[in-house]
């Protein structure tokens, strides 16, 4: 590989731009250092190519004020290979009882990373294969419950 950086660091710095990233056109050009043009993905038992990704990742990304990537593992399991598990907290634009709505996307992932000679630059490697198993989980939003008519405290 042509970078001084080991595989999960790249990976791990390539994911961080992506959802760190300030606008979509910064986040297509992230998308594009991460990932082949030919990347074959598997994103929760279904196949997706490189377009359909970049739409699931600008949509999960829509409507977000930040988005936190929390590195659980990343790790080199074989020459060009690497699993491991990160937290997305995407934090929303909007408000619910003063705090933003957040979600917390768990990814756990196994990718396969090589040189791809059409790339231009020094670094040409890319994401060739990416398996994903992704669990969405919703902060709870607790709301005061309002009285029904005729419940004790109705003052009619």
């Amino acid at each position: 590989m042509s970078s001084a950086q080991s595989l999960p660091e790249w990976f791990q710095s390539r994911i961080n731009t992506i959802y760190t990233a300030s606008d979509d056109a910064a986040r297509t050009a992230a998308l594009d250092a991460l990932l082949s043009p030919a990347v074959s993905v598997q994103h929760n038992e279904e196949t997706l190519d490189a377009q359909e990704i970049r739409q699931r990742v600008h949509a999960q990304t829509a409507a977000s004020a930040r988005t936190d990537v929390k590195w659980n593992r990343a790790e080199e399991t074989s020459p060009g290979q690497l699993e491991g598990q990160y937290v997305l907290t995407v934090s929303s634009k909007f408000r619910v009882r003063a705090a933003p709505m957040q979600r917390f996307i768990t990814v756990d992932f196994a990718a396969t990373v090589a040189e791809d000679p059409y790339v231009q630059g020094d670094d040409k490697r890319r994401v060739v294969s990416l398996k994903e198993q992704e669990e969405i989980k919703q902060a709870p939003i607790h709301l005061a419950r309002i009285p029904q008519q005729g419940e004790q405290g109705n003052n009619e």
